[in-house]
C-alpha cells in the first residue's frame, strides 16, 4: 500500500530529485521511505514507489552512472512560468510566483517544485520577482503624481506612465507596495505620495463623493432590497461638476427613471439569475443624457455548501493516512476503537483516532475544546485582508473555527466591482466594509463575467493569500491539512517547518541564521502550551511578538505558569515592551489537570499610544466561553460575564 505523509510518492520524488541531482537511486527511496509513518525495505521502495515514477515521468532522465536528474524545460512548472508572469505583468514575492503556477496547473501549492534562479527571462529585485525586459517606472509614477494631489487610480497611472516613459506598455510594471523608498500611499482606490497624503486629506473634506455604502449602524438588507436609488447603488460624479450640476443630474434620474429603476429591481427579485444592474443603469443614464455620472450596484454574496464533497483520490488519500495511524499500538486506556474507527469520516473521528493511536499528540500538547478556540477567534475578529500567522497550529481544529467564524460574518454581505471592474468591495451584515487588498484574476473575471462573487470565494481567497500555518509534527501538520478539507477548506497552507530555524522556507525565502523574514502579520494565534516545556512556549510568544504588524493582535493560549516565571526573572516588561494586553481569561481546568490563560494583546500602532484597559473573566466551563464570546461579540459593557481591569494591575492579576 502506497504511504503519503505531507506529499505523494510523486511529490516527494520530483522535489528530492530536483532539489539532489543528480541523484542516487537508494537515496531517492530513502527519502520517499523518510516520508512514511511506517517505512518500508529501501529494496521495496524502490522497485515499488521510485522506479514506476522516474521511468513515467519525461522530466526525469537517468545519466550514464545510473544516476537520476530532472529537464527543466520539460517540468510543467518551467512551462507554464513565462505566461504567468505575463499574464500578472507585476512583481510578485516567490511565494506569490508559486500560488500563481499551482493555480495555472491546476495543482497545490506545496507540490510546486521550481527554482526561480535557474528560470530563463526571470530577474530578482530584493525580495521580488520579475522578466528581465520589464522596466520599473516607479520613479516615473513619483513624477506623475506630484501633479496630481488628488491621487489617481493604479489604471490611470500606468497609462500615464506608458504614455511619459514612450515604452512599449507590455514592458512597463509599477511596484508600488513594494517600492524600495515607501513614497506611495493608497486610499480606497487612488494612489498618493505620502508627503502629499495630508494635502490630499484636506481636499477629501472638502469634496467628499456622494456615497450609498451603509454605515456600520444601518441595516444591509433593507438598503439592498429597498429604495434602488437610494440604497442599491452608489452615485458617483467627477470633481470637474459642481454641485449645481450634480444636483441637478439626480434631480433628472429621479424624475425620468425612477419607474424604469424599479422595473430593474422587481426584474432582479423575479429572477435566479444575477444581472449587472450597473451597465443597466448606466445605458438607462446615457439615454437620459447624463452621460459622465456612474452606478456601482452592490449584490448580495453567494451563500455557499459548508462542506465540499470529497473527490474519490482524496478520500482514498485520507483513508490511507487513517490506515497508517490505525496501525499504532493504541496508546488510549478503556476506549471503543471499533466504535470510532467504524465511524463516519469526520474531523471528529479523524482526532479520536489521533487521540488513541498518536502518542504525540496527547503526550506532548494540550488539547483545548473547540468552544474555546471560538471565543478567542470572536475576540481577535479576523477579515479577509489581515495577514494571518498561525504557528504550532496542532491538529487544525482553531483554523476550522477561525475559517468558520469568517464564513458566518459574510453572511448576507454585499459586494459590488469597483476600480473600473479591476477589484471587489464587500460590505458585511455587521457594517464592515473592505476592498481586496490583494486582486485576484480569477476572482475578478467570475464577478465581471458572471455577476457572481459566493462567501466560499472570499475565504479561499483569504486561505491563498493571507493564511499560513505552521506545525512542526509531521503528522498532525498533514491531519490539520486534512481536518481542514474534510470542513470544507481546500489547500490550506499548513506546513512542517520549524519555527525557530525554517521559518524563512515557510515563505519560499533563502534561509538565514538569524531566520528572519520581511513578512510581518495582522493576526497570530496559536496554541503555546507545551508539556512542561515552558522555555519553548516563552519562544514561541517572544518569536510572534516580533513578527506583528504595529496594531497587530496576538492571540494565544498559555500556561498562566508561564507569565509567572517571566514576571518573577523580571522579562514579562520586556516581552510586552510595545504591546498592550487587551484580554486576560482564565479556562476551566483542560483535561482536568491543565491550568490555562487564554492570553490577547495589541501591538501599540505608533509611539505614544496609550494601551486601554483589560478584559479579564474566569470562565466556570465551556458554556461561560460561548456566552462571554456572544456578549463581547454584542459589544456589552463589563458586568455579568467579564470586568476590566488598568495596565498597571497586570502583575496583581498573573500572580493571583
Amino acid at each position: 500500500m502506497a504511504t503519503k505523509s505531507v506529499l505523494s510518492n510523486v511529490d516527494v520524488i520530483r522535489r528530492f530529485v530536483f532539489e539532489n541531482q543528480p541523484a542516487n537511486l537508494d537515496d531517492i527511496a530513502a527519502a520517499v521511505n523518510a516520508e512514511m509513518i511506517h517505512p518500508v525495505e529501501i529494496e521495496r521502495a524502490r522497485e515499488r514507489y521510485v522506479l514506476p515514477v522516474l521511468r513515467s515521468q519525461p522530466y526525469f532522465r537517468e545519466t550514464k552512472d545510473g544516476q537520476w536528474e530532472t529537464i527543466n524545460d520539460k517540468m510543467p512548472e518551467y512551462s507554464v512560468l513565462e505566461q504567468v508572469m505575463r499574464e500578472e505583468q507585476a512583481q510578485m514575492y516567490e511565494r506569490d510566483v508559486r500560488s500563481r503556477i499551482a493555480r495555472k496547473l491546476g495543482w497545490k501549492v506545496n507540490t510546486v517544485v521550481i527554482d526561480l534562479e535557474k528560470a530563463a527571462g526571470l530577474v530578482k529585485q530584493k525580495s521580488w520577482w520579475g522578466m528581465k525586459d520589464w522596466v520599473l517606472c516607479n520613479d516615473v509614477a513619483e513624477e506623475i503624481l506630484r501633479g496630481h494631489p488628488n491621487g489617481m487610480s493604479e489604471k490611470d497611472l500606468m497609462k500615464a506612465v506608458v504614455e511619459k516613459s514612450k515604452l512599449a506598455e507590455d514592458k512597463v510594471i509599477l511596484n508600488l507596495k513594494g517600492d524600495l523608498k515607501k513614497r506611495f500611499g493608497q486610499d480606497r482606490k487612488n494612489w498618493f505620495l505620502k508627503e502629499l497624503m495630508k494635502a490630499k486629506e484636506e481636499e477629501k473634506v472638502k469634496s467628499s463623493a456622494v456615497m450609498a455604502v451603509p454605515e456600520k449602524s444601518e441595516d444591509i438588507d433593507s438598503l439592498l432590497e429597498g429604495s434602488f436609488l437610494d440604497a442599491q447603488s452608489a452615485f458617483k460624479t467627477e470633481e470637474k461638476r459642481s454641485a449645481t450640476e450634480l444636483q441637478t443630474g439626480k434631480s433628472r434620474l429621479k424624475k425620468a427613471l425612477k419607474k424604469q429603476a424599479m422595473e430593474v429591481l422587481e426584474q432582479r427579485e423575479d429572477t435566479a439569475r444575477p444581472e449587472d444592474l450597473a451597465a443597466r443603469m448606466n445605458r438607462m443614464l446615457q439615454d437620459a443624457g447624463i452621460e459622465e455620472e456612474r452606478f456601482n450596484s452592490f449584490q448580495y454574496l453567494d451563500s455557499s455548501a459548508r462542506e465540499r464533497g470529497l473527490s474519490p483520490r482524496e478520500r482514498e488519500e485520507i483513508q490511507q493516512f487513517i490506515d497508517q495511524l490505525l496501525e499504532h499500538e493504541t496508546v488510549a486506556v478503556g476506549v471503543n476503537e471499533d466504535s470510532i474507527v467504524n465511524a463516519p469520516l469526520s474531523v471528529k473521528k479523524i482526532n479520536d483516532i489521533l487521540r488513541i493511536k498518536y502518542l504525540n499528540y496527547t503526550r506532548d500538547r494540550v488539547l483545548i475544546p473547540n468552544e474555546f478556540y471560538r471565543l478567542l477567534v470572536t475576540i481577535l475578529k479576523p477579515g479577509i485582508n489581515d495577514n494571518t500567522l498561525h504557528p504550532a497550529c496542532l491538529e487544525g481544529n482553531m483554523t476550522t473555527e477561525m475559517l468558520r467564524w469568517m464564513m458566518n460574518r459574510l453572511e448576507n454581505a454585499a459586494w459590488a466591482l469597483v476600480d473600473d471592474g479591476s477589484n471587489i468591495e464587500v460590505v458585511q451584515a455587521d457594517g464592515q466594509r473592505f476592498r481586496l487588498a490583494q486582486t485576484e484574476k480569477s476572482l475578478i473575471e467570475k464577478a465581471r463575467d458572471r455577476f457572481i462573487v459566493s462567501q466560499m470565494d472570499l475565504i479561499d481567497h483569504f486561505i491563498n493569500y493571507r493564511y499560513t500555518g505552521i506545525e512542526a509534527d509531521k503528522v498532525l501538520a498533514l491531519a490539520a491539512r486534512i481536518n481542514c478539507r474534510v470542513s470544507g477548506f481546500d489547500d490550506t497552507y499548513i506546513v512542517s517547518k520549524d519555527f525557530f530555524s525554517e521559518l524563512p522556507e515557510v515563505f519560499n525565502q533563502t534561509a538565514n541564521d538569524d531566520n528572519d523574514i520581511p513578512n510581518r502579520f495582522d493576526v497570530i494565534l496559536g496554541n503555546y502550551i507545551f508539556a512542561q516545556d515552558a522555555n519553548l512556549a516563552a519562544n514561541y510568544l517572544d518569536q510572534s511578538i516580533k513578527l506583528l504588524n504595529p496594531g497587530g493582535r496576538l492571540g494565544i493560549f498559555v500556561e498562566p505558569e508561564l507569565l509567572v516565571l517571566l514576571q518573577q526573572h523580571g522579562l514579562l516588561g520586556e516581552f510586552l515592551s510595545g504591546m498592550a494586553v487587551t484580554h486576560y481569561i482564565r479556562l476551566p481546568l483542560i483535561e482536568g489537570r491543565h491550568d490555562v490563560v487564554l492570553l490577547v494583546l495589541s501591538s501599540l500602532a505608533y509611539d505614544g499610544e496609550k494601551p486601554g484597559q483589560i478584559i479579564t473573566a474566569e470562565l466556570a466551563d465551556s458554556k461561560a466561553a460561548v456566552s462571554l464570546a456572544a456578549a463581547l461579540d454584542r459589544g456589552e459593557g463589563e458586568g455579568t460575564y467579564f470586568r476590566r481591569i488598568e495596565q498597571l494591575a497586570l502583575g496583581t492579576l498573573i500572580g493571583s
